[in-house]
């Protein structure tokens, strides 16, 4: 009965505070009283320890010794750190990140958004792309002011729609339209003026209207 006994006894961790005079990667050297012990970092202890920082040590017997938390720092900044993934999950609720600076979002590989609908309210927005991909259903945009600067436009649409109230087109050197059905009209005016005006046809040139000047 004596040996069972043994066997079920519990580990035995001992606690103590101390504060880390040297950080070298993953091990720490964290001043106790009169000892000094070189610790790891717990793996529950998220906070990312720094030198000066006053520490909780968790002290196993047989496995070694813990910085199981950061209990006090001078400076306020606090660094979560893990060695591998990291998954924040919320069952029920909302996830919420608020920060009064700023907030930066950092990555050498994908950053993915995954959701139901997707809402951004600012004052201010730069985006800076190499390349845009976009596939969508519907795309509306109601915007006050619009302008864009852009070395090459390619567009390719079945059918192009525009509503304008005032349009105005600047080319300074080549403008080119190939159509097969060509149709313009206007309510009252339409001027037509150039240096040099060539018009030919094919088969038919019919010109219409209740008065025609010449010269």
């Amino acid at each position: 009965m004596a040996n069972v006994a043994k066997k079920i006894e519990p580990e035995v961790a001992y606690q103590a505070v101390g504060r880390i005079i040297q950080a070298q990667g993953a091990l720490f050297t964290v001043a106790s009283g009169s000892a000094e012990y070189q610790a790891r970092r717990a793996t529950s202890c998220l906070i990312e320890p720094a030198e000066d920082d006053c520490v909780l040590l968790s002290i196993v017997p047989g496995h070694g010794t813990y910085v199981v938390a950061v209990l006090e720092r001078e400076s306020e900044n606090a660094r979560l750190t893990v060695a591998g993934d990291l998954e924040l999950r919320v069952p029920n609720g909302r996830f919420v990140v608020a920060a009064k600076d700023g907030i930066d979002l950092v990555s050498t590989g994908n950053v993915g958004v995954v959701s139901d609908a997707f809402k951004l309210t600012t004052r201010t927005a730069d985006v800076v792309l190499e390349h845009l991909g976009l596939i969508g259903t519907t795309v509306q945009a109601q915007v006050q002011r619009a302008k864009m600067v852009a070395e090459t436009i390619d567009q390719a649409a079945d059918r192009l729609t525009q509503r304008i109230k005032r349009a105005y087109r600047f080319v300074s050197e080549i403008e080119q339209v190939r159509a097969h059905r060509i149709d313009v009209a206007a309510e009252k005016t339409f001027n037509l003026h150039a240096q040099n005006a060539v018009v030919t046809a094919e088969e038919l040139v019919k010109v219409d209207g209740g008065q025609i000047h010449l010269g």
